[in-house]
């Protein structure tokens, strides 16, 4: 009986021990998914950091081709109040010529 006791004590032994070593890869096996989803999720938290610094980007060159823009109409009415100021001295000055030669006029 004694042999047949150590069998049964090394089958629980050897069974615990399988046991616990499937325990122990379970664990492994559970720590290594959340490890996975931890590095998922800072590749989403990345990716979206870069979609943001993208958008923050285009935002930016939107807002310098505006401010390009404004300078152009900026510099636009400038030369339009250029203009204006040329055709009035010009009106001025003819105006001036034609009183000139009708200044012996009776109705000036």
């Amino acid at each position: 009986m004694g042999l047949a006791h150590s069998a049964v004590a090394f089958d629980h032994t050897v069974t615990t021990t399988f046991s616990k070593g499937l325990a122990l890869w379970s664990a492994i096996g559970t720590v290594s998914g959340q490890g996975l989803a931890l590095w998922s999720a800072i590749g989403t938290v990345s990716g979206q950091g870069l979609a943001l610094w993208s958008a923050i980007g285009t935002v930016s060159r939107q807002s310098l081709a505006l401010w390009g823009t404004v300078g152009t109409v900026s510099s636009q009415g400038l030369a339009l109040w250029g203009t204006v100021g040329t055709v009035s001295r010009q009106g001025l000055a003819l105006w001036s010529a034609i009183r000139a030669i009708l200044g012996d006029q009776a109705f000036f």
